[in-house]
C-alpha cells in the first residue's frame, strides 16, 4: 500500500488471498514395546522387543516411504541389535534405526488398505547410564517420510507414532543375618554359645531392606519360624511398622 497525504492512512493497492488446503494423512502408525503401546517396564540387562504396525487407511498409495525409530541411545548396549528385514541402517551415536525401501519393499509402493510391520530387538544397558539416578525411563518414537499423491501432483508426507515410555524397574534387596555379637564384639544375645541341648540361646535376627531409584509401596517382608524357635517379642524398627508375630502360622 502506499502512505496517504496525511502521513497516517494507507492506500490499498492490491490485496490477495491465498487458500491452502491442509490434507490429513491417512497413514497410521502404532509403535509397541514388550506388547504395550504406551508404557513398559524393564529391567537393566534385559532384552526389549519393539513392534511398528503401519497401515495405509486411505485410497490412494504412498511412495518412496522412510521409516525411522528413535531410541535414547544410552540406554542400549547395540551391538546386540536385530531386526526382522536384516537390512536397517543403525547409528548408535544418534540412536536411531532406519528402514528403507531398499530393505523393505512395502515401502516403495504402499497401495491404499495395505498394512506392514517392522519387528526389532537389542538389549538394555546392565548399568544405569552416568547421571542417571532416579526414576529412570527413556522413550521410543517413529517417523515416518515419504510421498502421496494429492490432486494429481506428488506431496510430502510425514507421520509420526505415539512415544513409548519404558520405565526402568526398581531393585529391592532383602538381607537376613542372625547375630550374637555386633562386629565389634559386643554381646546382643543371652544363653550358651554354641547352644546347648536344654538351655535357651537367644540371637538378634537382623533384617535389612535396600532400594535403588524407584519410590516403592506397600512392601511386606514375612517369614515363618522353625520348630524350635521361640519368638521374644522384642523388635526395633528404622522405618515402616514393628513387626507382627502370629502365634497360629508361625
Amino acid at each position: 500500500g502506499l502512505l496517504g497525504s496525511d502521513n497516517q492512512t494507507v492506500n490499498v493497492q492490491e490485496a490477495k488471498v491465498l487458500a491452502v488446503n491442509v490434507i490429513k494423512s491417512h497413514l497410521a502408525l502404532k509403535l509397541a514395546t514388550n506388547d504395550s503401546s504406551n508404557q513398559s517396564t524393564t529391567d537393566l540387562g534385559q532384552e526389549i522387543t519393539y513392534q511398528l504396525s503401519y497401515t495405509n487407511e486411505g485410497d490412494v498409495p504412498f511412495s518412496n516411504l522412510v521409516v525411522q525409530a528413535k531410541l535414547d541411545t544410552i540406554w542400549f548396549d547395540w551391538s546386540t541389535f536385530k531386526d526382522d528385514s536384516g537390512g536397517a541402517n543403525v547409528d548408535s551415536a544418534l540412536g536411531t534405526i532406519t528402514w528403507t525401501k531398499s530393505v523393505l519393499p512395502l515401502l516403495d509402493t504402499m497401495p491404499g488398505g495395505s498394512r506392514g510391520q517392522i519387528k526389532f530387538r537389542l538389549y538394555t544397558v546392565f548399568a544405569l547410564p552416568i547421571g542417571v539416578t532416579q526414576s529412570p525411563s527413556f522413550n521410543a518414537k517413529v517417523t515416518v517420510q515419504g510421498q502421496e499423491l494429492i490432486n494429481g501432483a506428488l506431496q510430502g508426507l510425514t507421520a509420526e507414532s505415539n512415544e513409548v515410555v519404558t520405565r526402568v524397574n526398581t531393585k529391592l534387596t532383602l538381607e537376613s543375618e542372625a547375630h550374637y555379637y555386633t562386629d565389634q564384639m559386643i554381646k546382643l544375645g543371652s544363653g550358651p554359645l554354641p547352644p546347648r541341648v536344654g538351655q535357651t540361646t537367644t540371637y538378634v535376627i537382623f533384617w535389612r531392606l535396600g532400594n535403588t531409584w524407584n519410590e516403592v509401596e506397600n512392601v511386606e517382608i514375612s517369614t515363618t519360624l522353625p520348630q524350635g524357635v521361640t519368638w521374644t517379642g522384642q523388635t526395633t524398627v528404622t522405618a515402616g511398622q514393628t513387626p507382627v508375630y502370629n502365634p497360629n502360622t508361625r
